[in-house]
């Protein structure tokens, strides 16, 4: 019995120690843009002209009181909003990406 016990403690222990989330910086978008520029995000498109709109949206969100939109305004191939996270503890690891 206490082996079996000692066995799954240390399942639920790996366990928890292998999941968890990332942090991102402004994941709720409710820090205030400065001009153009979104709070701990970098904004990217494929080339030329600048071919998005960004904007806080306060309609429709997934957490907190925010989200982005991005609105083309021109032909481009993508644009993304982006961010670089720490990950030097991943290396080696499997890591499973949602949104």
């Amino acid at each position: 019995m206490s082996k079996t016990l000692a066995i799954l403690v240390g399942l639920l222990l790996c366990s928890s120690t292998m999941a968890g989330e990332i942090p991102l910086k402004n994941a709720d978008f409710e820090l205030p843009m400065a001009g153009k520029r979104i709070p701990g995000w970098s904004r990217t498109q494929h080339a030329g002209v600048r071919a998005y709109e960004i904007e806080r949206d306060a309609e429709s969100f997934a957490h907190g009181k925010q989200s982005i939109r991005m609105r083309r305004t021109t032909e481009q191939a993508y644009g993304m909003i982006s961010q670089v996270v720490e990950a030097a503890d991943l290396a080696g690891k499997q890591v499973e990406l949602t949104a």
